[in-house]
């Protein structure tokens, strides 16, 4: 008979620690409620539940997560288009050390890519691309 594999031959993953607020309310909120709601708690920068804690208790309980601004999540974008481009690019190489003449079709794959990537970066600067 074949034996179990040890426990210690694969390390485990860690455990995620417990949550710090293991207590929750559920409150009900109408449409234009809510939007007032998580305006303000955006004004404040808060996540809702933090703001509503800060605004019940008068002293927010638990650090509040920071909201990615605009400009980051176009940066995201944009370095997302880059690693997109670096790949083409690797391609290409590959066939160039390999074969000698990329195909046409990888070549506009890679300009594609950087047009995206400029257009991308540009947008997330604020400027007409």
């Amino acid at each position: 008979m074949k034996e179990p594999p040890r426990s210690c031959d694969t390390p485990q993953p860690p455990r995620r620690p417990a949550r710090r607020n293991p207590r929750q309310t559920v409150v009900r909120w109408n449409t234009e409620d809510y939007a007032n709601l998580a305006a303000r708690a955006e004004r404040a920068g808060m996540n809702v539940s933090a703001y509503i804690r800060h605004c019940a208790l008068e002293t927010p309980v638990t650090p509040a997560r920071r909201q990615l601004t605009v400009e980051l999540l176009a940066l995201a974008k944009a370095l997302a288009v880059v690693n997109k481009m670096g790949g083409n690019l690797h391609q290409i190489a590959r066939f160039l050390n390999f074969h000698g003449i990329p195909y046409p079709g990888e070549i506009v794959a890679a300009l594609v890519g950087y047009d995206a990537m400029v257009t991308a970066l540009m947008s997330a600067l604020g400027r007409e691309p």
